[in-house]
């Protein structure tokens, strides 16, 4: 706390487009009478906890305000692989709320889920496990054919 005789006030700093941070940002600046003539020190807001990172920042004016810093964000990841998803933005979760539907995917199966090599490999599986089913069905085919021409043309009873 600032003592009585020093002076303070509040401030509200918006951040500019170009920083890492959007958010508006509101401190208490104080400084106190001396003879040293010290500049302004900002007053921090609460511990230095993982959610409540600040950073001072020079404002044109010369002053020392803090800005809040946001959590960076991880990215998305493929489900299968583990490798970071290409296209799509990295940011935190309530931001992906904002976002169109367009801008969370990517224009192809599986978009935003998984990436390309991993639904390439999912379409060649399912191709080649449909392709195993016939050609067990043809073999059957064959199988049952050379029974029937054994047999003597005898067709098996149904059970």
């Amino acid at each position: 706390m600032p003592s009585p005789s020093s002076k303070s006030s509040w401030l509200c700093r918006y951040s500019s487009p170009t920083s890492m941070c959007s958010q508006v940002v509101f401190c208490r600046i104080s400084w106190s009478p001396s003879a040293s003539g010290q500049a302004a020190r900002p007053e921090t807001r609460g511990y230095n906890t993982k959610s409540n990172k600040q950073r001072v920042v020079k404002t044109p004016g010369g002053r020392a305000v803090f800005q809040v810093v946001k959590k960076k964000a991880k990215g998305p990841i493929c489900g299968d692989c583990g490798k970071a998803l290409i296209g799509l933005p990295r940011l935190r979760p309530i931001e992906y709320a904002r976002l169109k539907k367009r801008e969370k995917r990517v224009n192809r199966a599986y978009g935003g889920s998984r990436c390309a090599g991993c639904v390439r490999s999912r379409i060649v599986r399912a191709f080649l496990i449909e392709e195993q089913k016939c050609v067990k069905q043809v073999i059957a085919e064959k199988i049952s054919q050379q029974k029937m021409a054994t047999e003597g043309g005898k067709k098996p009873k149904k059970k």
